[in-house]
């Protein structure tokens, strides 16, 4: 039984049991011969009975084991090699699997047993280090616009600019489709942690060239400090991703460390996030309507869109508590639309001319069918693109010009008025009204809220208004709170008010009724 099983065994592998053969037979030849002498009287045979050939028989067999044990050798040969090259992929295999296929880089679980090495280190020595996570911008809509050839691009060039931000003992990894992560030491100085996120930054913020093109590509970074947040390499790079979440949430180019309290937040907003999704999907954020009025009739001539939340524990909730999380979840587009379309509908009971105006966020503005879905909307409930407004602000002008250009010409081209919402407050020039043509400017709240009783800012004020008259833009003025602010904006030739002086955002009944009353009274 023993016997069979080791014999199935060996035929199971074909070139150890050859191998095993030729030694056995070569074995057992010497053992015969060493016992019996039986080569020598095998050669006294041959030569009393050379008619038997039996020196030939004899010189075969040699021959055989010969051959057989060459077979072995051969197999034997053949075995360590495929060894080897199985050793050798192996290897390679766990190579792959601890590294970025495009980039080079170590990956996430690769960083994280560095990060160990690197505790390690400071349980010894009794230093400190910091984990920086570090998240690119516009990564989706590059490979949205470009394609993902480009995105692959960028990302390698990212990680072959990172790699200079390194020092001696530094290691950095791809942990996330955009995001890379670095470990550095620290030996107590706090300003490192602060220089080396800087210089990421920068570093980052270099333009990649994609042909004829020239793409930015942003950056935020967050921190996490080992030992005093932790010394858990998982439980810090959770961190670090927090603190980078506060960074984006501050604007681009901008980094964070880890505070006691990001965790519960990031909850919220998860929660947020959540609700925002079904409140979307179930219609719960109604449109709301402020009036727009003529400065110079008193008249109300539109109304300008405002998002209102109906929560339905937490009451009614502002668009600021909500809408930058549409915008960073890409939920803002659907909420847009929805919210065009009910405003549409409700238009339906108004006075023909009554316009609409609508806030596009700056992201909206790198979306090549934002112009068709709005027309589609305006089809759909018939209403004239003559009477709506889109109003963006002047941070989406600096994102990219181009696809600005290209997305407000189809709106354009239709009817649709656009307006440059915040003036006076950002990056907007005489070449971008000129560029995209403008309809109208919005001057900021902020700045009419200023200009009380400054006589040099009302001559500001006073030389936008004359200078969108010379371009021909009509000039709209929001923040008008009281009487004085809409005298003085009347005095100074400004066309447009908006503002708690003429009414505070309402639902579409209330607005229904404002416009009924200003109906009866004309």
């Amino acid at each position: 039984m023993l016997a069979g099983r080791l014999l199935n065994r060996l035929r199971a592998d074909k070139e150890r049991f050859e191998w095993l053969l030729a030694a056995l037979i070569t074995l057992g030849v010497v053992v015969l011969e060493l016992k019996t002498g039986f080569l020598v009287r095998v050669y006294l045979l041959a030569r009393e009975h050379q008619d038997l050939y039996i020196d030939k028989l004899y010189l075969g067999s040699i021959a055989a084991c010969v051959a057989l044990a060459f077979i072995g050798v051969r197999r034997s040969v053949r075995l360590r090699a495929e060894i080897s090259r199985r050793v050798e992929a192996e290897r390679h295999a766990k190579a792959i699997a601890r590294h970025d296929p495009l980039t080079g880089l170590p990956n996430r679980s690769r960083f994280i047993e560095d990060v160990a090495s690197t505790i390690q280190r400071i349980k010894t020595y009794g230093s400190s280090s910091a984990v920086l996570l570090i998240d690119l911008d516009r990564l989706k809509t590059i490979n949205e616009l470009y394609g993902h050839a480009a995105g692959d691009k960028v990302l390698s060039e990212t990680a072959a600019r990172l790699r200079r931000v390194l020092r001696v003992g530094d290691g950095l990894a791809r942990v996330g489709g955009d995001e890379f992560a670095l470990v550095i030491a620290v030996n107590f100085d706090e300003d490192i942690p602060v220089r080396v996120a800087q210089r990421a930054i920068n570093i980052v913020n270099q333009p990649v060239v994609l042909g004829d093109a020239e793409i930015r590509v942003g950056a935020a970074v967050g921190i996490a400090m080992c030992p005093g947040d932790g010394c858990d390499p998982n439980a810090l790079l959770h961190a670090a991703a927090l603190a980078m979440k506060r960074a984006k949430k501050e604007g681009r180019g901008k980094y964070s460390f880890f505070e006691e309290g990001m965790d519960e937040e990031l909850k919220s907003r998860a929660i947020t996030e959540r609700e925002l999704k079904a409140a979307i999907a179930a219609n719960h954020i109604r449109p709301h309507y402020q009036p727009l009025v003529s400065l110079k009739t008193g008249e109300v001539c539109g109304f300008e869109i405002l998002a209102r939340w109906e929560h339905p524990t937490k009451g009614l909730r502002m668009p600021a508590e909500f809408v930058p999380v549409a915008e960073d979840t890409s939920q803002i587009s659907e909420l847009s639309y929805r919210l065009l379309r009910q405003a549409c509908e409700d238009s339906n009971a108004w006075p023909i001319g009554l316009t609409l105006s609508l806030n596009i966020a700056p992201c909206q503005l790198e979306e090549r069918d934002l112009p068709y879905a709005i027309l589609a909307v305006l089809r759909e409930t018939g209403f004239d693109p003559r009477r709506l407004i889109i109003e963006i602000t002047e941070a989406a002008l600096v994102r990219d010009l181009d696809m600005a250009r290209e997305i407000l010409g189809v709106l354009k081209r239709e009817g649709v008025r656009i307006e440059l919402d915040d003036f006076g407050i950002g990056y907007s020039s005489l070449y971008h009204l000129r560029e995209l043509s403008f309809d109208a400017i919005k001057i900021d709240r902020s700045f009419i809220q200023e200009l009380r009783g400054d006589d040099e800012k009302k001559k500001i004020l006073g030389a936008i208004i004359n200078l969108g008259h010379t371009l021909s833009l009509a000039t709209v003025a929001e923040g008008v709170e009281d009487e004085s602010d809409f005298a003085l904006l009347s005095e100074l030739g400004c066309q447009f008010g908006q503002g708690y002086h003429f009414g505070r955002p309402v639902a579409a009944r209330e607005a229904t009724r404002l416009v009924d009353r200003e109906q009866v009274v004309a």
